[in-house]
């Protein structure tokens, strides 16, 4: 007998676990889940709750589906991805590629095909019925909604079953809802009625709440809009246990809210709310505070915000986020009353905001207890930099990242003495171009600030922003970079005369001796005395630009952390804004724009340099030399293949997509040739990320 057959054999029914299903189920993905509940009965009970846990009307099918409700004959079943049904309603990301049919389709248990939908249902060439059916069956699974189209948010609150939301982030709404047909919750006037239009409300509660858009010209769709207005604040108020919600500015064009007052009471009926976002109404927050004792993250983005106010400490707030313009009253009255604040993001600091007897004023209000402030995102003005830099940063010693649109003196300075748990620095805004008509006007070395001041430094962010060589030579004191975007400029380089003297060497010389040898055993003219020592002297400078580099590399190779290295952009569109082009005549009769060649003083980055030195950033996934006067071959990128096992990313040998760029053939041999080793890397532009 064989032994094996007595071994016991992997249990099927850990596959039926509805707790090992659910865990699982929480990281797949839409298509893997619609999988899934084809597999069997059981499978399909427990998966379907997890494929309906979350609905995003943007992702898959659901846009296709639901333009058909503004149109008037919509049909379902022309849908040419052949996606639809259960996997529409799932989230993912916005790449992602359909799978499935239009209908979910499982086997039952004695074996047949049965249909999950309704097939009358299905078939319809009513979108926004068939909507509303799903919601009806599954809004009860829902957890997490989405949505950009009214016609979402009135399938959600009708269909009934949707109760059990712990996020609603309303989008933007899609202009399509301007021609929704959908069916109308109440019964509309009759057309060519000129007398006072009263249109009756979802619920009592709602009572003197909202008021129609009158200068709304189409009056079916006024009231469709108004009725949409009541089904998102009554489907709010039917999911108490929501966690996170967002309103956006576009709910206006639906129906004024006339009631600040309803809006407050509403937020006080969620208890778990953590998270609140909104661009459209105008808050007090300490009346929201008084409301939502739980509220963490709370983001203003109507540039009306009341902060000051405050007249007690709220404990509960983490995160603020604004676009409000503050005064120094505005910031301190906030880190005094929000005593537990790490995160805030606001616009700038107003023009006038520091005064005489603001430090009197500062000391009023705030004292002399520094904030516990982790997080600070806003834009600096050039004339508040000395202000800024001795009236706030003192006061936020404990700041672990600071987002901002660049780095002026004294906020440096200031960062480097009072900011020594600084872990991030993120450049926010990128300039118009790196070409010299259009570029940021940022000292250079500034950021040596931060390297010398700041050890847990982790994220240097600021792609414009640069510093010399001869900085290398000092010591740093964050040696944990992970990310260092940055110019290194002032590299000792030769000019294109002096490499014009070496390519005319007779010999290739290997020093600044061997060039001397035989001077005086020879009779040589003037001119070719003169040659020779020119030839001597910009053998000179080549072997000291070489080693300079190779500090350089030296010093950057110490950073082993490294994952993203990127040493320069090239923005240089002449065309942006309108700037006036120039053109140049090439060679082979055709014209193209005179973009801004490369940063003369950057570095070569060759094997020679010092490229190899780089072997040490073994966890290197970003390398970039975009705008940097590289002479990178065949032999640096092969080597580049080599070295960096994790690279996902390189900047520099993409395809240029500059209007009328000149076509560069090296450059498109170095990528096919980086494209041919690693064929997973990606060959993008910095400026692709802004």
């Amino acid at each position: 007998m064989n032994p094996l057959q007595h071994q016991p054999q992997p249990s099927q029914d850990m596959f039926s676990i509805p707790e090992l299903i659910e865990e699982v189920g929480l990281h797949l993905n839409p298509p893997d889940l619609l999988s899934c509940i084809q597999v069997n009965q059981h499978w399909h009970t427990h998966f379907i709750p997890l494929l309906w846990r979350t609905i995003d009307d943007s992702l898959y099918s659901w846009p296709h589906i639901l333009r058909g409700c503004y149109q008037e004959s919509p049909d379902l079943n022309d849908d040419e991805d052949g996606d639809g049904g259960e996997e529409a309603g799932s989230e993912s990301d916005r790449d992602s590629t359909s799978a499935g049919s239009s209908t979910n389709t499982t086997n039952s248990s004695d074996g047949s095909t049965t249909n999950s939908f309704d097939n009358n249902i299905v078939n319809s060439s009513d979108n926004t019925q068939w909507v509303y059916h799903l919601f009806t069956k599954y809004g009860s699974h829902i957890r997490i909604l989405r949505p950009q189209y009214s016609v979402t948010i009135d399938a959600a609150y009708l269909g009934g079953r949707c109760t059990s939301l712990l996020t609603l982030d309303i989008a933007e709404l899609s202009s399509n809802y301007m021609s929704y047909t959908g069916p109308l919750p109440t019964d509309s006037q009759e057309e060519g009625e000129e007398q006072e239009i009263y249109y009756d409300c979802l619920s009592p509660a709602l009572e003197g709440t909202f008021e129609p858009r009158w200068e709304t010209p189409d009056e079916g769709r006024r009231l469709r809009d108004w009725n949409t207005q009541q089904c998102l604040w009554l489907l709010i108020r039917r999911n108490l246990g929501l966690q996170s919600l967002q309103l956006t500015r576009s709910l206006a064009y639906l129906a004024s809210l006339d009631s600040a007052t309803f809006a407050y009471d509403t937020l006080a009926l969620l208890p778990n709310l953590t998270r609140f976002r909104d661009s459209w109404l105008f808050w007090n927050i300490a009346m929201l505070l008084e409301k939502c004792p739980q509220l963490r993250d709370f983001s203003d983005y109507s540039d009306q915000g009341i902060y000051t106010n405050l007249q007690r400490p709220f404990d509960q707030l983490r995160c603020l986020r604004g676009i409000k313009r503050f005064t120094s009253q505005d910031f301190f009255t906030v880190l005094k009353y929000l005593p537990n604040l790490e995160t805030l993001c606001f616009s700038n600091f107003d023009k006038v905001a520091f005064k005489d007897g603001d430090a009197a004023m500062r000391t009023t209000i705030f004292g002399n207890t520094p904030s516990r402030l982790q997080e600070l995102d806003f834009y600096i003005l050039l004339h508040q930099d000395h202000d800024i830099a001795h009236e706030v940063i003192p006061w936020i010693p404990h700041l672990v990242k600071l987002r901002t649109n660049q780095l002026y003196p004294a906020v440096a300075k200031a960062l480097g003495t009072h900011c020594r748990k600084l872990e991030e620095f993120s450049q926010t805004y990128n300039g118009e171009s790196t070409h010299p008509r259009l570029a940021m006007n940022i000292a250079v070395n500034i950021m040596g600030e931060l390297l010398r001041g700041c050890p847990k430094l982790r994220i240097f962010d600021g792609i414009q922003h640069g510093i010399e060589a001869s900085q290398f030579d000092q010591h740093f004191v964050c040696t944990q970079l992970e990310v260092l975007r940055c110019r290194i400029v002032g590299v000792r380089r030769l000019n294109l005369d002096e490499e014009a003297i070496l390519a005319r060497a007779p010999v290739a010389p290997t020093s600044a001796t061997a060039i001397g040898e035989g001077m005086e055993r020879s009779t040589l003219t003037l001119a070719e005395v003169l040659a020779r020592i020119k030839l001597n002297e910009t053998l000179m400078m080549l072997q000291e630009s070489i080693a300079q580099q190779q500090r350089i590399m030296s010093r950057l190779a110490r950073l082993t952390r490294l994952k993203t290295l990127d040493l320069g952009m090239e923005w240089r569109d002449l065309y942006y804004r309108g700037v006036v082009e120039e053109y140049i005549l090439h060679t082979d009769g055709e014209y193209y724009v005179n973009h801004a060649k490369p940063s003369e003083d950057t570095l070569s980055l060759t094997l020679e340099s010092g490229l190899s030195r780089l072997a040490t950033l073994r966890d290197l996934e970003v390398f970039g030399f975009e705008g940097v006067n590289h002479r990178i071959e065949e032999e640096e990128v092969s080597w580049m293949a080599n070295a960096w096992p994790r690279m996902k990313v390189l900047r520099g040998l993409h395809v240029d997509t500059l209007v009328g760029a000149l076509p560069d053939a090296k450059r498109h041999f170095l990528r096919g040739l980086m494209q041919t080793l690693r064929p997973s890397v990606e060959h993008a532009a910095v400026e692709d990320e802004y």
